[in-house]
C-alpha cells in the first residue's frame, strides 16, 4: 500500500515514465503543507510529505541518482490565501498539501 494518494499517483506515474527514459534528469522533491498545524508539525508532516513522494518513485524503478535531495518545507510558498487565521474550506487548505517535483539536466 502506498502512502500516495491515488490522484498524486497518476500525476506521478506520468513523471516517471519521463524520467526513466532520459536517465541523465535529475529530482528535487519539496514536500508542503498547509498551516493548520504547528510550524514543527508541518515541517516533519511535509518532510514525509516529500519522503512518501520519493519512495513511491524508486519503489516504481526510479534510479536513486536521480534524486538529488527531499525537502520539507512545512507551511511556506502557499498557493493561496490561506495563511494561518484565515478561515479556508477544505479543498482550500488541500492546495497546500502537496509536493513538488523539480527537474533539471544533470
Amino acid at each position: 500500500m502506498s502512502n500516495v494518494r491515488e490522484d498524486a499517483q497518476a500525476t506521478l506515474t506520468k513523471n516517471l515514465e519521463i524520467l526513466k527514459k532520459h536517465p541523465e534528469l535529475r529530482i528535487e522533491i519539496y514536500g508542503y503543507a498547509d498551516t493548520q498545524g504547528k510550524p514543527g508539525y508541518n515541517k516533519n508532516l511535509s518532510g514525509k510529505r516529500a519522503a512518501n513522494v520519493k519512495s513511491y518513485l524508486s519503489k516504481n524503478g526510479l534510479s536513486n541518482k536521480q534524486i538529488i535531495k527531499t525537502v520539507g518545507k512545512g507551511a511556506t510558498d502557499l498557493l493561496n490565501n490561506c495563511t494561518k487565521g484565515e478561515d479556508c474550506g477544505k479543498e482550500e487548505n488541500e492546495m497546500n498539501r502537496r509536493a513538488e517535483l523539480i527537474i533539471f539536466k544533470k
